[in-house]
């Protein structure tokens, strides 16, 4: 409240009329519309950042479809390479079990 009368008083008279007869409530009026238009403005301004961060997220090229993609091309490689281990080592078990054989 103290506050409110520094800035009332700020406006040109001391009781914060700017001249008017209204007792400071014009200016106290003014500073409430001006407070609630400044929380309305922020209130937009985190829906608009909250909306660019789901858009980042999951939106087309986002980070999630990204991820997704990362993740897939990794599953890829790890079957493409636990394929080419597992005939890898058939083979080598073929040729040793008919080194063995060989031998015998």
């Amino acid at each position: 409240m103290l506050e409110i009368r520094r800035m009332l008083s700020a406006s040109g008279t001391p009781d914060g009329t700017g001249g008017q007869n209204d007792g400071g409530q014009g200016d106290v009026d003014t500073l409430v519309d001006d407070a609630r238009q400044a929380a309305e403005d922020a209130a937009a301004d985190l829906q608009a950042a909250e909306d660019a961060a789901r858009q980042a997220l999951e939106g087309p090229g986002g980070i999630r479809e990204h991820l997704e993609n990362a993740l897939s091309n990794a599953a890829a490689t790890y079957q493409a390479t636990e394929t080419a281990v597992r005939a890898t080592l058939d083979t080598n078990l073929e040729r040793i079990s008919d080194d063995l054989q060989n031998d015998l």
